[in-house]
């Protein structure tokens, strides 16, 4: 079920690298309280949700470790979206083995693979 680290980076890479204007919105109301968090939620509500059952889906499966599928799927939005900010300013264009990173390292912490 490494598919949902994959779907989830379909969907970031979509939502924060694809649309650069989108990015830095997002990046800009995360930065700028001017929005109270419920209000940015409503701009993203459809977005988390599908990210959530995504998570859901693969706990149902029993491919992702327990916990809350909102906490799980925050953390795989977050280091992804975090990720293609850093990323962002550099020129070239994201290499395939860059993104299978992103999402190996997901997979590895949403699965529990290396747990101690």
């Amino acid at each position: 079920m490494k598919s949902a680290c994959a779907n989830i980076w379909s969907a970031m890479s979509i939502l924060f690298w694809e649309d650069a204007e989108r990015a830095a919105l997002f990046d800009y109301l995360n930065n700028n309280p001017v929005r109270t968090l419920e209000q940015t939620a409503d701009l993203f509500r459809d977005f988390l949700a599908y990210t959530d059952a995504i998570i859901l889906a693969a706990q149902e499966a029993g491919s992702v470790r327990s916990g809350s599928p909102k906490f799980l799927a925050s953390f795989a939005r977050g280091a992804t979206r975090h990720t293609l900010k850093r990323r962002r300013p550099n020129p070239l264009p994201l290499e395939p083995e860059e993104r299978q990173l992103i999402i190996d390292m997901c997979w590895s912490a949403l699965s529990g693979a290396n747990k101690a």
